[in-house]
């Protein structure tokens, strides 16, 4: 089946997280898609935080690490509501990780630097609170 992907841009600029939009079913596509439009620097911060929960949902098409990585990337964007997602996506998949390791998954001095940077730069106060819970165990 052939999904329109340009279909998916406009479902991401919503205020409310996504869970799962068809064209998504597209697998590969769709994350590589999804990718190169949040790369590209033309899109909303809810089309930005949306394509967050979207490369997270379609994981399976990449590697966690290829993932998390971007995630780390995004944790520096200017916008306090990307670098929230961003944070709280990258350290979920790490907890996840240390409790399921499934495949390995590597944080570097560097990735929890720039998360505690993230967090001093501002964001939403329960990611704040979360970040410095687990950046702690991290630093153990």
């Amino acid at each position: 089946m052939d999904y329109d992907l340009a279909r998916l841009l406009p479902q991401l600029d919503r205020e409310e997280i996504i869970t799962w939009l068809v064209e998504m079913k597209a697998g590969r596509p769709a994350y590589d898609f999804i990718l190169a439009a949040m790369d590209g620097g033309k899109l909303t911060a809810f089309q930005l935080r949306n394509g967050l929960h979207a490369l997270f949902r379609l994981r399976g098409h990449a590697s966690d690490q290829e993932v998390f990585d971007i995630f780390v990337r995004y944790s520096q964007h200017p916008i306090q509501i990307v670098r929230s997602e961003a944070v709280q996506l990258g350290l979920g998949l790490w907890r996840f990780h240390r409790q399921y390791p499934l495949q390995p998954l590597t944080i570097s001095h560097q990735d929890t630097a720039t998360f505690r940077h993230a967090v001093e730069a501002g964001v939403e106060p329960r990611v704040a609170d979360l970040a410095r819970d687990i950046l702690r165990v991290i630093e153990l």
